[in-house]
């Protein structure tokens, strides 16, 4: 049965409020996309609702439960068993194989050994992998490795699926391929997909629109929920003719996004220079990536399913004995 996520008279504030006593519901089978320009407050609701940063009033309720007000062992095992995460930075442990990361979800499931080589198997085929599993994340090309996060998140089975900015080193043509794949995801296997973006691409995809605008969650002006979700009967029934994407990007628009990917990847030498710069300007300037990278940090230490993004050569050499052992 289906589960919707509940926001109750949520109000949350870190360095400043950014959402006051709001509610709001995230339906099964639908993809939403959390937008507008970085600071507004996407990633933090995304924290909130992860169940990695408390909110200071309200409740995230799933399942029939207030999930805030589970203990930190039964939070854990909510994020492994219903949460995929998918983050910036697609962190896939670099000295292992698509395979083997796929594969470290499942090192505390119950399943047979030959259940979760099937699902693995399933995933691989479903993302176009299959040809890619036993390659290292540097062999990988951008779009390969994002799907294999992707993948990573899906493999557990999560019912809730939380993206932050999860294109920005992806070409247009990757781009919208991810996208795909999660609106699919969402639409088939009644899912709740939740895209925090700055970027306009992910809109072609999208159910519902959302922002936060005077500290509430609401749809831009002028757009609309426009129901692309499948109803429940038909779920992980091919959806090709129930559903159509605005995915075919003139020339002129998929260039357009491929010049603003560009022109994030400065010049090293330029970089140091701005740098310098900034230091000697004011190293108040640098706040914010500060604040940036802590958050990074926290969330991958935080999230169970992405837990991994930064362990010792000792435990990921562990992690790969017990994935051999296992198999």
């Amino acid at each position: 049965m289906k589960s919707n996520l509940l926001l109750k008279n949520m109000t949350i504030r870190f360095d400043r409020e950014i959402l006051h006593d709001v509610s709001y519901e995230f339906k099964s089978g639908y993809f939403y996309l959390l937008q507008g320009q970085s600071g507004i407050g996407k990633s933090s609701l995304l924290n909130v609702l992860g169940l990695l940063k408390r909110p200071i009033a309200g409740e995230v309720v799933y399942d029939g439960q207030n999930l805030w007000s589970l203990d930190d062992a039964t939070q854990a095992r909510v994020r492994l068993k219903d949460y995929g995460f998918v983050f910036q930075q697609h962190n896939l442990i670099d000295t292992m194989t698509l395979e083997e990361n796929l594969k470290v979800p499942l090192l505390k499931s119950n399943l047979p050994e030959a259940k979760k080589a099937a699902r693995v198997t399933a995933i691989l085929d479903k993302l176009g992998l299959e040809d890619q599993r036993h390659m290292l994340p540097e062999d990988l090309s951008g779009g390969e490795d994002q799907r294999g996060a992707i993948g990573r998140a899906l493999i557990s089975g999560a019912r809730i699926i939380l993206a932050d900015e999860p294109t920005n080193s992806l070409d247009s043509e990757n781009a919208r391929m991810f996208y795909e794949q999660l609106a699919d995801f969402a639409h088939q296997q009644q899912a709740i997909v939740i895209v925090a973006s700055h970027e306009t691409l992910p809109e072609d995809y999208a159910d519902q629109i959302l922002t936060i605008n005077n500290r509430q969650l609401v749809p831009p002006s002028g757009t609309k929920l426009f129901n692309r979700a499948i109803p429940e009967s038909m779920a992980g029934q091919p959806t090709a003719s129930a559903v159509t994407y605005r995915s075919d990007l003139s020339n002129t628009q998929a260039l357009v996004y491929d010049n603003y990917q560009s022109a994030k990847k400065l010049p090293i030498g330029f970089l140091v220079i701005v740098t310098v710069m900034l230091a000697v300007a004011s190293i108040v300037l640098n706040v914010p990536q500060i604040l940036a990278s802590q958050q990074q940090r926290e969330l991958s230490q935080a999230t169970d399913n992405s837990l991994f993004s930064r362990i010792t050569p000792l435990v990921r050499a562990l992690i790969r004995i017990s994935i051999h052992f296992e198999t």
